[in-house]
């Protein structure tokens, strides 16, 4: 079996990159049948405010829509405007430590029998970047791309992102 060094994000109207295929998604992957209000220590329950119990109790009425196995998603779409004059070309794919290569390729495997990430032909591919989880890297990897080339020639978006922090303060009520 071939080894996935690269990807990118491509659109479908984008012809420049050649045929895009759409990636098969995994039937029956295994949801879980456990509740959130299960996955809780009980002590911790016990110290939720009102709010909080009333979104474990949201969480538990809609939990087959949530899944632990990460996956697809055609109902959004979303579009990267690049600049006049941007070029795709394949960045070099950086080197994986041989003591990591079975966890990247198992994620990278993963990821392609979920429909997350798809094999690709396309003139354009950002390098994968590999960050060690946890003190000393003892808790895994995370694979992230690196788009640094993209980047510079994305237009910027009038409405950004807000901050994530601010995000998780107004939820938890510290505003």
């Amino acid at each position: 079996m071939a080894s996935t060094n690269s990807c990118a994000i491509i659109h479908d109207s984008d012809e420049e990159f050649g045929e895009i295929c759409v990636p098969n998604m995994v039937e029956g992957s295994k949801q879980t049948t456990e509740l959130p209000s299960q996955k809780i220590d009980r002590n911790l329950l016990a110290h939720l405010t009102p709010k909080q119990r009333e979104l474990l109790q949201l969480l538990d009425k809609y939990a087959d829509r949530f899944s632990e196995i990460p996956g697809l998603t055609t109902r959004a779409e979303h579009y990267v405007e690049l600049m006049p004059g941007f070029k795709p070309k394949r960045m070099c794919a950086y080197k994986v430590p041989e003591k990591l290569q079975p966890e990247v390729e198992r994620q990278l495997q993963e990821m392609l029998a979920n429909g997350i990430i798809r094999e690709s032909m396309s003139s354009m591919a950002s390098p994968l970047v590999r960050v060690l989880k946890g003190k000393n890297g003892c808790d895994g990897v995370r694979l992230a791309i690196d788009y640094r080339y993209v980047n510079h020639f994305t237009v910027s978006d009038a409405f950004p992102i807000p901050e994530v922090e601010n995000v998780i303060q107004k939820i938890g009520g510290k505003h």
